[in-house]
C-alpha cells in the first residue's frame, strides 16, 4: 500500500469511528435529530464503501436537506427560539418529534449493525486482466478485510497494485491482474465502455435497485 492509500485508509477509519460516536450519542438520548443527521451526514461518501450504508444514509439525508436551515444543538435552539416566530419553533418541534426520533434511531442501528459487527462488502466490477486488457468480468459482492488492504471475492483474495496497465488489483497466491471497481450507473464498466457483463444472483436486484436505478430490470442476469 503506498502512502496515499495508506492516507486514505486512515481517513476512513476515523470517519467511521465519528459515525460510530454520533449514532451512539443518539441512541444514548445525548443528542437530538438534528445534529445527528448533521454529525452523520458529513461522511456520508462512507455509503460508497458498503452497499449496505446507503438506506440508512439515505434516510438521514432527506432530514438533513429539510431541515438545514434550522441550529445545530439543542442549546442552539433553546437560546434562538427566543427570536424566532412560532412556526419556526413549530418546525424544530416536528423534527424533534417521536416519529423522526424513531425514523434516526433506526438508521442508526442500520449503520452501527454494517460500522461495528460485519465485514463490509460492496457490489462491484471485477475484470480478470491476467489474458490482457479485455478479460471476463463479473459484477459481484466484495467484502474488505478490517484494515481496508485486502478484498475478498470468490473465495479468492486480492490486493491493491500500482503496477500495470488498467489494472489495479492482484490476486493473492498467483500474481493474477484485475481491475476491481465500483459499477457505474450506466452500466458502462468496461475499459472500452459498455459490454454485457454477468451479474451474481445474490446482489443481481439491489444491483438494478441501488446502482443502476431500474428496479424493473431487476430480472435481469446482465447489465
Amino acid at each position: 500500500m503506498n502512502a496515499l492509500d495508506e492516507n486514505d485508509e486512515q481517513r476512513g477509519r476515523a470517519e467511521r469511528r465519528k459515525v460510530i460516536v454520533a449514532a451512539k450519542a443518539f441512541l444514548a438520548n445525548k443528542a437530538g435529530v438534528i445534529q445527528t443527521v448533521r454529525a452523520i451526514c458529513r461522511f456520508r461518501d462512507l455509503a460508497d464503501t458498503d452497499d449496505r450504508l446507503r438506506e440508512p444514509f439515505a434516510s438521514l439525508y432527506a432530514i438533513d436537506c429539510q431541515s438545514d436551515h434550522l441550529p445545530l444543538t439543542r442549546e442552539q435552539q433553546q437560546l434562538w427560539s427566543d427570536e424566532m416566530q412560532e412556526r419556526d419553533r413549530a418546525t424544530i418541534a416536528h423534527w424533534e418529534s417521536d416519529e423522526h426520533r424513531e425514523e434516526v434511531s433506526v438508521a442508526c442501528r442500520q449503520l452501527l449493525a454494517v460500522l461495528k459487527h460485519t465485514p463490509r462488502s460492496r457490489i462491484m466490477y471485477i475484470e480478470d486482466k491476467s489474458a490482457g486488457l479485455v478479460g471476463p468480468a463479473r459484477i459481484g459482492r466484495v467484502t474488505f478485510s478490517k484494515t481496508g488492504n485486502t478484498l475478498y471475492y470468490g473465495g479468492r483474495a486480492f490486493q491493491r497494485t500500482t503496477y500495470g496497465f488498467k489494472v489495479n488489483y492482484f490476486e493473492v497466491g498467483t500474481g493474477a491482474l484485475f481491475w476491481i471497481s465500483g459499477p457505474r450507473t450506466d452500466g458502462a464498466d468496461g475499459l472500452y465502455g459498455y459490454r454485457p457483463t454477468p451479474i451474481d444472483d445474490d446482489v443481481r436486484e439491489e444491483y438494478w435497485r441501488t446502482i443502476r436505478r431500474q428496479p424493473s430490470q431487476s430480472d435481469k442476469t446482465v447489465t
